[in-house]
């Protein structure tokens, strides 16, 4: 089985590349962003008889506080700059513990 989460985590980097564009455009940015990473797959199944390991395990929690950002960015709870420099840490924090 191939594994996308690189290049899901990979996409919403793409995404918020340009993250100190105007904040309107940053408003338009931040809904992909979730949209991309509301895909990203959990580490382990009920199912498994083997779990998930730890950098698995912390590579998913980083790309759910990114969604997160991303999302109380959009409703406004954070500045959108600071919602997409906080996802961009989480996501290249995830990135290096999956690639390494």
């Amino acid at each position: 089985m191939y594994d996308n989460r690189p290049r899901k985590i990979t996409a919403a980097m793409d995404l918020l590349a340009g993250y100190d564009l105007p904040e309107a455009s940053i408003n338009d940015i931040l809904p992909e962003v979730v949209d991309v990473l509301c895909g990203y797959p959990k580490p382990e199944r009920k199912s498994d008889t083997i779990g998930a390991t730890p950098q698995a395990l912390a590579a998913y929690l980083l790309v759910s506080n990114a969604r997160n950002a991303a999302k109380l960015g959009r409703l406004g709870f954070f500045a959108p700059f600071d919602a997409c420099k906080i996802a961009v840490v989480n996501l290249e924090l995830a990135l290096s513990l999956l690639v390494d």
